[in-house]
Formats: structure tokens, C-alpha cells, sequence
């Protein structure tokens, strides 16, 4: 992605992996811990970085 000029997206799929690694399974791949901030945060913060996106995208194609 930073290749092709998405170094945001990147940095925010990057944080998504380290904070989805960190989480301890079970034997099947399940999530075994309860408490996910640092998830959720890396959730949201893509979230609203896409909808900006979609946004711009959206704009810039009717200008």
C-alpha cells in the first residue's frame, strides 16, 4: 500500500496486525482475552479514515 501512495492506510493495517497479534487464542484461533482497546481503536481509526476516503474519492470524481 505505501508503494502505490497509501502510507495512512498502510500505518492503520499495520497497527490493525500488531494490535490482533497481541490478543492470546485458544487452540482454534478464537480471542481468549475479553479486553480490546487497542483494537477497537485500530477499528475505528480505519473506519473513519476509510469513510474519509470514500469521501474525497467520491468529491474529487465530480469536480
Amino acid at each position: 500500500m505505501r508503494r502505490a501512495g497509501f502510507g495512512t492506510a498502510a500505518e492503520l493495517a499495520d497497527t490493525s496486525a500488531v494490535e490482533a497479534d497481541r490478543r492470546a487464542r485458544n487452540a482454534f484461533g478464537c480471542p481468549t482475552d475479553t479486553a480490546c482497546d487497542g483494537c477497537a481503536g485500530a477499528w475505528l481509526a480505519s473506519a473513519v479514515h476509510l469513510a474519509a476516503s470514500e469521501r474525497a474519492l467520491n468529491k474529487a470524481s465530480w469536480s
